[in-house]
Formats: structure tokens, C-alpha cells, sequence
């Protein structure tokens, strides 16, 4: 891990949206943390400076993506949109892009892939011990140990089901 100063919620929302929720996949994410396509602002606007902090959280992020982006668009000239473009703007490029955007950057979480597999569970123990993060791993099951818990449980199920007369038309589907 490279990046010391991981912002919880880019991390957090990357794994929600990718609904990545196995702690091992999360902390691998972690570990990869400087790959996530989150992106703070190249050039922020000062709101306070130029007359818009009055602006909802909403429309400064839609303001300050829209600065952003058609800064990087050649086709337009930023100093030339009103407020109300750049925010119509910004707002459109959110919903279209599926982006995710703060006040401070935003982030497209379908860019590129993060590999969640890429570290062991012994590799991730190791790192945070490195770093003096001290984690109890001995809860979390192995993913093969998890499966194979899951196909008995559902198995016991069915077997109490008909030794007790409740299978035919009100069993429920067990999802794998």
C-alpha cells in the first residue's frame, strides 16, 4: 500500500458500488488504493471567492465537475459558460458517466478493474502487521470453507423440511 492517507469514503463507495463486501476483497481494494479512478479537482474553484458558497452541495459539486470536465474538453471554453451551463454541465456528465462526486473530486467506479484477489490473506496479515495494524483475521472463513458451509446448511435444511412435511410447495429456492 502506497497511499497512507486513504479517504474512507472514495474506498468505501468504490466497494459499494462494485458490491465488493468480502472483507478480504475490501482490504484488497485498500491495498490498491492509489488504482481506484477517483480524481481530486486539477483546479478548484474557490466558491467563497467568486460569489457561490450560497450554492446547495449539490450544485457546488455539479459546478466544480462541470469546470473540470469542460476544461478538458476542447470543444468548449469554461470561461465562457455561465454558472447555471457549468452546472448543467457537470450534472449531465454525473448522470450520463455514472460518476460519483464529492466537493473535493470525483471518481468513475466502472473505470478500469481493481483486482480483489490479488492478495493473499497471509500477504494482507503481513502488510498490516507492517504497519502496526493489528486485525483478527481467525473470524473471517476461508472462501472454499464458506461455500462448502453453505451447501450443508441448506442440505440439513431440506432433509429437516421433509422429515418434518414441509417440503413440495412452500420450499424456497437456496440461491448459489
Amino acid at each position: 500500500m502506497h497511499n497512507s492517507g486513504i479517504d474512507c469514503d472514495v474506498l468505501f463507495q468504490y466497494c459499494d458500488l462494485r458490491e465488493i463486501y468480502d472483507p478480504l476483497e475490501v482490504l484488497n481494494v485498500a491495498l490498491q488504493y492509489d488504482d481506484i479512478p477517483y480524481r481530486k479537482w486539477s483546479s478548484p474553484l474557490d466558491l467563497g471567492k467568486i460569489g457561490m458558497k450560497d450554492l446547495s452541495l449539490h450544485e457546488k459539486c455539479a459546478l466544480q465537475l462541470g469546470w473540470e470536465l469542460a476544461g478538458n474538453d476542447a470543444t468548449r471554453d469554461r470561461a465562457d459558460m455561465s454558472v447555471e451551463e457549468l452546472i448543467d454541465f457537470g450534472e449531465s456528465e454525473a448522470e450520463n458517466r455514472d460518476l460519483v462526486v464529492w466537493l473535493h473530486g470525483y471518481m468513475d467506479p466502472y473505470e478500469g478493474e481493481i483486482d480483489t484477489a490479488r492478495y493473499s490473506k497471509e500477504h494482507i496479515i503481513e502488510a498490516c502487521e507492517q504497519i502496526g495494524f493489528d486485525i483478527d483475521f481467525s473470524r473471517l472463513p476461508e472462501p472454499e470453507e464458506s461455500l462448502d458451509d453453505m451447501a450443508r446448511a441448506a442440505e440439513s435444511a431440506l432433509e429437516e423440511n421433509k422429515e418434518n412435511g414441509l417440503e413440495g410447495e412452500h420450499e424456497e429456492e437456496i440461491p448459489f
